[in-house]
């Protein structure tokens, strides 16, 4: 009776090897990859939903994890403002600041500099399951009574990403700074889905899609409400603009807001950093929080820990059992999409060098907290930013 189950599985679900070769955008490369099913599992309706469950859980995965990239604070590494005792401008900060989380402090009026920041990432994980090894599970068939599915569809993924992003801030006030950061993404996506039948392996799909377009770009507004020795309060404001590829899942598709305050402790050599913001549109609705010390070992030296996250209004992928309808005694696994928030926390260390006069170099290592949403091992960035008018 079991090798007639078998049989007849084999025969409604014969897997034949296909592969995407030609030129395919990178949210169509990862369908393919997710939608070619061969393992049969007596429903197919459910099979077609759960295969585009999962398809858009991986796309808005990859999309936030993309277009909303940890990008570098909008805050000048120098800040001035001015001293009406004096009658002229001084250092508002001994620090350079952070890397990622904002400072209250602003440029100074008429300030500007100009930044270029790269980072690099090889995503690893998706929910906390391995995407390269082969071992993400999409589909399986199994026997109430084995430990092991006789006949299971694995998906491996490699994903990477070289990011390089070019910001600038003005202040246009003492207490008001505008600035822009426009990301430029470099993409690559290879997968391939695998069929295994009692330990005989057979590759039912293969894709690859790579990509460099603009991403979304960042307009930012940020007032300083209060200053003092002890340090600052400022209000801001973000707009994306849907400039990126949402289809090559660089971009949003449509415009995103976010508010956010920040508080700063300490204009000396040690200073603590807090920021809170709730975001609206774009790839997601959510909210995000930012906390960092920074500290001067030296005149020309900043070193500065950090922890940042955001809690986005996107599903998460897992993995459910049920049995199959047709035949007793087998059960069928799917990778579906579950109604959930997704919570991703970061971490960062790094330094900041001023190496010559008006330029400021940088180097960040970013490290994932937790296993939500789409992860690297590690992020490492660098960054050199020059100051006009110092």
């Amino acid at each position: 009776m079991r090798n007639a189950v078998v049989a007849l599985i084999l025969s409604l679900g014969a897997a034949a090897h296909v592969s995407a070769q030609e030129r395919i955008s990178v949210a169509e490369a990862l369908s393919f990859l997710v939608t070619s099913q061969a393992v049969d599992t007596g429903d197919a309706a459910r099979d077609r939903a759960a295969a585009e469950a999962t398809s858009r859980a991986l796309s808005r995965s990859l999309l936030s994890a993309l277009a909303t990239l940890p990008l570098t604070s909008s805050s000048s590494g120098f800040t001035y403002r001015f001293n009406p005792v004096l009658g002229t401008l001084e250092r508002g900060s001994d620090s350079f600041g952070p890397f990622f989380v904002e400072r209250a402090a602003t440029a100074g009026a008429g300030r500007a500099s100009l930044a270029v920041n790269w980072q690099y990432a090889s995503f690893t994980k998706l929910d906390g399951m391995a995407l390269r090894d082969g071992t993400l599970v999409t589909t399986a068939n199994a026997f109430e009574d084995e430990a092991q599915p006789f006949d299971v569809e694995t998906l491996a993924l490699r994903i990477r990403t070289n990011s390089l992003t070019v910001s600038g801030v003005v202040g246009i006030t003492d207490r008001l700074d505008l600035s822009a950061a426009l990301p430029i993404v470099s993409l690559s996506l290879e997968g391939s889905r695998t069929d295994t039948y009692r330990s005989a392996r057979y590759q039912q799909a293969s894709a690859s899609a790579s990509i460099t377009r603009f991403a979304d770009l960042l307009l930012r507004g940020k007032f300083n409400v209060a200053r003092g020795e002890w340090g600052g309060v400022s209000l801001g404001g973000d707009l994306r603009l849907p400039t990126g590829a949402e289809d090559d899942l660089v971009g949003a598709g449509e415009l995103g807001t976010r508010g956010f305050v920040v508080f700063t402790g300490g204009t000396g050599a040690v200073s603590t950093h807090f920021t809170a913001g709730i975001s609206r549109g774009g790839v997601s609705d959510g909210v995000d929080f930012g906390t960092a010390v920074s500290v001067n070992p030296a005149a020309h030296v900043t070193i500065a820990a950090e922890l940042f996250g955001r809690r986005l209004d996107l599903g998460r992928l897992e993995q459910v059992i049920a049995p199959h309808p047709a035949l007793p005694g087998v059960e069928t696994l799917r990778l579906v999409e579950a109604a959930d928030h997704t919570t991703q926390t970061l971490g960062a260390v790094g330094f900041k060098w001023n190496l010559a006069d008006a330029w400021l170099l940088s180097a960040t290592l970013t490290l994932p907290l937790n296993q939500s949403g789409l992860t690297a091992r590690f992020m490492p960035s660098a960054s050199v930013e020059y100051n006009f008018g110092r």
